[in-house]
């Protein structure tokens, strides 16, 4: 008897410990959630925050939600939900931050339930998977915690062997999910043109089973659409080759892949993608000016990943 009460203080010792350190990560997310919007935001003075919820939280995940109000440069307030992460790794603290949608990182218990099959997370708990997601996520938009400049690579590793790859399915004309797959991966780069030299750089690389397409976002949101455009592109492997490309930008999607050796091209991107780490991209642009962009991204998990798409 005596023992067994021996085990209960224990355990109430251990339960009140992980709630204190929960509480504490989340406060530390609250802290570094504003001081993020705040210097986003093009008038830190005018930034309201409502409505804050913790959808989610342990000793080393906090997810908020929350209300974001500010003015924009003509000075007019405008209102939008945000989803904030809040990540621990190790001594390392990450975060990311984008507008609330569809694509957000959390998903309820339910709702996870119901869409794991066939997920890169299926044989996940629920706790793992929400960690999974968020860690996905903030390697591909999120920073250090702080880091202002983007100077520390992040690279957080996920449970799955599957590097920094989702999983998403295309929709039909009506806009429900099909079972068709396929994978998404995320990077950054720069890019220089007539009118600026190095400015941030945000890329979408997409595969499935047949073929591969890049977007590119200048200053990490404006989409490049140039119909028809061709876009001479070198890719260096994680073994220091390079290889060749000529792509075009569809114009109407901003998707840029392979046009004429669609099926060589696809062979010759896999072969790349196999061989896993960093791989750099240079894409060289002059239809109507010289515009140069050059980014990075890591394959890594690309085999097991791909696994999932056929």
């Amino acid at each position: 008897m005596r023992h067994l009460t021996s085990l209960m203080v224990i355990l109430a010792v251990l339960i009140l410990t992980a709630c204190s350190q929960s509480q504490k990560t989340s406060s530390e997310a609250r802290t570094s959630m504003e001081a993020l919007v705040k210097e986003l935001a093009k008038n830190p003075e005018s930034v309201k925050i409502d409505n804050v919820n913790a959808v989610y939280q342990n000793d080393s995940l906090s997810i908020l939600h929350f209300d974001f109000t500010a003015k924009n440069g003509l000075g007019m307030e405008s209102t939008d939900k945000m989803e904030y992460i809040y990540l621990i790794q190790g001594d390392k603290k990450y975060e990311a931050i984008h507008e609330l949608a569809a694509d957000s990182v959390y998903v309820d218990n339910p709702t996870w339930e119901k869409n794991r099959k066939g997920n890169i997370y299926e044989d996940l708990d629920y706790d793992a998977a929400l960690r999974y997601l968020s860690a996905i996520f903030i390697n591909g938009n999120g920073r250090a915690v702080g880091d202002k400049a983007r100077e520390n690579e992040v690279k957080i590793e996920v449970p799955t062997g599957t590097g920094a790859w989702e999983l998403k399915r295309y929709s039909d004309s009506f806009g429900e999910e099909t079972n068709d797959k396929y994978l998404v991966l995320m990077g950054d780069g720069v890019f220089s043109n007539s009118a600026t030299t190095n400015s941030n750089l945000k890329v979408a690389f997409f595969i499935d089973g047949n073929s591969f397409s890049f977007r590119l976002f200048e200053y990490g949101s404006s989409p490049v659409k140039d119909d028809d455009a061709t876009y001479v592109t070198r890719i260096k492997d994680s073994e220091g080759n390079v290889h060749d490309f000529r792509l075009w930008n569809s114009g109407q999607s901003g998707q840029i892949g392979s046009f004429y050796n669609g099926t060589e091209d696809y062979q010759k991107i896999v072969d790349i993608l196999k061989k896993g780490g960093d791989i750099v991209v240079l894409m060289n642009y002059s239809n109507y000016g010289q515009s140069d962009y050059r980014f990075k991204l890591n394959v890594d998990g690309f085999d097991k990943a791909m696994k999932l798409v056929k």
